[in-house]
This record gives structure tokens, C-alpha cells and sequence, in this order.
């Protein structure tokens, strides 16, 4: 599962998937947490509601890593499937996620801008590593030989993906 303290480690990838930098993230974070609560109650008070605010479910990611998502959305304008593969959410809570800081973030700065604008969506991991190579360094790929065969040729090579 992917984490921002995990991403950030390389300023050059981070940069890639979400289009800022990392002091840009951390100042547009910081201006973000400000306005959160205020945005969520107003947000929360919009229907009628059965039960108090702050009741039922929270969020899976922290709301760092929440931005992280929203910005590799915009960004690399993949599926919300994919980014709930990375990220270990259902596609629908990836879309709940983006859609409910997409007003705060705007608010803040203009959305990254595509990085291939002609492409297609990513709809696949394949897809996604083809325009953007440098992301395979963070993804949860495993290889590993079974059979025990010293010969590379008469390996036979399983790749598992782990999800935390």
C-alpha cells in the first residue's frame, strides 16, 4: 500500500506522480489542514442527517495520503480501480476520497496539469508503468523462483503483488 513517507523518499518520483514538489506538497498540506474541519462540517451539514457529526465511518489513509491520491489522479490521470490497488481502497472510496478534497485543493493551487495529454486513461498497471517508468520502484512487485533450477532458462518465475 502506498504511503507518502514512502513516496517522498525520492524527490525526483514524487515530483513525477504528482506534479509538485515535495516542499510545495508540505506548504500546500499545511494550508489544507487548516481549512479541512471547516470544509468537512460544512460539507456534513449540507442534508439532514440521522446521527451527529462525527459518527459512522473514517477514513482509511490519512489526509496526507489522501492528498498524495487526489494529486496522482489529476496527475496521472489513471482509473480510480488502479489508484485502489495502490492505495488498498475500494474504487468508490477512491472516488469519495478525490472528490471531497478536489474543492479544497483547488482552492489552494490550480490542479496538476496532465503529463500526457493525449493519452488514454490508464485502465491497467501496465498501462500506468508505460507513462510513467519510474513509478515501478515503489510499486509491491515480487519475483521469486520455485523449483529450485540454478539455470535462469528452467526457472519458472511467479510474481506475487503484495498488499499490505
Amino acid at each position: 500500500m502506498l504511503k507518502y513517507s514512502r513516496v517522498a523518499r525520492d524527490p525526483k518520483m514524487f515530483k513525477s506522480v504528482t506534479g509538485i514538489s515535495i516542499k510545495q506538497f508540505n506548504h500546500l498540506y499545511s494550508d489544507i489542514e487548516k481549512q479541512y474541519a471547516n470544509e468537512e462540517s460544512k460539507r456534513l451539514t449540507k442534508r439532514k442527517r440521522r446521527r451527529k457529526i462525527g459518527a459512522g465511518r473514517k477514513f482509511n489513509l490519512e489526509l496526507k495520503d489522501r492528498i498524495m491520491m487526489t494529486l496522482m489522479y489529476y496527475r496521472m490521470h489513471t482509473s480510480h480501480d488502479i489508484l485502489g490497488l495502490l492505495f488498498g481502497l475500494d474504487n468508490s472510496n477512491v472516488y469519495r476520497n478525490i472528490s471531497y478534497l478536489r474543492p479544497v485543493i483547488e482552492s489552494n493551487i490550480p490542479i496538476p496539469a496532465k503529463k500526457y495529454p493525449k493519452s488514454a486513461k490508464a485502465i491497467t498497471i501496465r498501462g500506468l508503468l508505460e507513462n510513467f517508468p519510474e513509478f515501478r520502484v515503489i510499486t509491491n512487485a515480487l519475483k521469486r523462483s520455485i523449483f529450485g533450477s540454478k539455470s535462469p532458462d528452467k526457472q519458472r518465475i511467479v510474481h506475487y503483488n503484495k498488499r499490505a
